[in-house]
């Protein structure tokens, strides 16, 4: 067995693994003597296998998915209190080593915002602030791992991607409506179309509203225009339900129903005030609901469909925040 410190071998040798084990020095002495390069070979393996352990202790520690040393609840309750200590010193140490613990201490710090201490509170907000960067910089650092490809654009999105017929597009700010192939970010096509607009998908067609105001069908692998919407002109956010494309008239004073395949207006509906561009019709059921900038959510029938006007259904007052 090992020597350690008394029989002069190096402090860890005892806690590691036997040095002198009874075969490996029957071994080598059998082959050079107690004192021979064979027996001092034997101990300088062990020696080298011992430090190698050590050594990579600390790693296997620090895989993924080990919880953080000093995650414990009742050590991570103590740090919390002492968030509020008097000396500086000592409540910087406590809000760092929590920020270092991590998401473990999410639920202490949690409840540490609810204290009547303000130091505290101030603290436990500014160490879950830094874990929560943490844990959303880890999930972007995955993301980018099963990244497939990377598109840049000229310009920022003003709205978020549609995908249709194996085409990915995006509107842009300037005015653009921007195509690459899904599969691999290569560019298809861009067309002309107003920012306001936004972009709607189905099959393999997508729909735009062009800088003129009028509807527009698009093949989504190509660009090529599908058709040409005959009829007034539109504004703002379309919203596509059924078949139908629903759209605020250009004057803002009146809700119009598209066949999405033939182009045709099924019926057009009169609202008191102006859609506001920005809000997209929303149809559910028999009914599709639009805002006025008068404060109301007007709810039309959409089953009239054919007939001079849709009729409304109700209209009520709404707070807009």
């Amino acid at each position: 067995m090992s020597r350690g410190l008394a029989g002069g071998g190096t402090p860890w040798q005892d806690c590691c693994v036997p040095l002198e084990s009874e075969v490996a020095k029957r071994w080598a002495c059998g082959l050079t003597g107690p004192d021979g390069p064979a027996w001092e070979f034997v101990r300088a393996a062990w020696i080298g296998w011992a430090a190698l352990v050590l050594w990579l202790a600390p790693a296997r520690a620090a895989e993924p998915g080990s919880a953080p040393a000093g995650a414990d609840p009742a050590r991570i309750g103590r740090l919390v209190e002492q968030l509020g200590a008097e000396k500086y010193h000592l409540r910087q140490q406590a809000e760092e080593e929590l920020i270092r613990i991590g998401p473990p201490a999410v639920k202490a710090l949690e409840r540490a915002l609810k204290s009547d201490d303000a130091e505290v509170r101030a603290r436990a907000a500014k160490a879950l602030a830094q874990i929560r960067k943490g844990a959303f910089r880890r999930r972007c650092e995955a993301v980018q791992q099963n990244l497939l490809w990377r598109a840049p654009l000229a310009e920022g999105a003003s709205d978020g991607p549609v995908v249709a017929g194996g085409t990915a597009m995006c509107m842009l700010l300037d005015g653009r409506a921007y195509a690459v192939d899904a599969a691999t970010g290569k560019k298809l096509w861009e067309a002309a179309c107003r920012p306001d607009g936004g972009l709607l998908a189905r099959e393999a067609v997508v729909y735009l509203v062009s800088p003129a105001g009028v509807l527009k069908a698009l093949d989504a692998g190509t660009g090529r225009a599908v058709k040409d919407f005959k009829g007034p002109e539109v504004a703002g956010r379309p919203s596509l339900c059924g078949g139908i494309i629903y759209a605020a008239a250009k004057t803002g004073k009146a809700l119009l129903a598209v066949d999405a395949a033939t182009g045709r207006a099924r019926w057009r509906g009169a609202l008191p005030g102006k859609v506001p561009v920005q809000v997209a019709p929303v149809a559910a059921g028999r009914l599709v609901y639009v805002a006025t900038d008068h404060g109301r959510v007007h709810a039309l029938d959409i089953a009239r469909s054919g007939r001079p006007g849709a009729a409304t259904r109700w209209a009520r007052r709404c707070r807009w925040h």
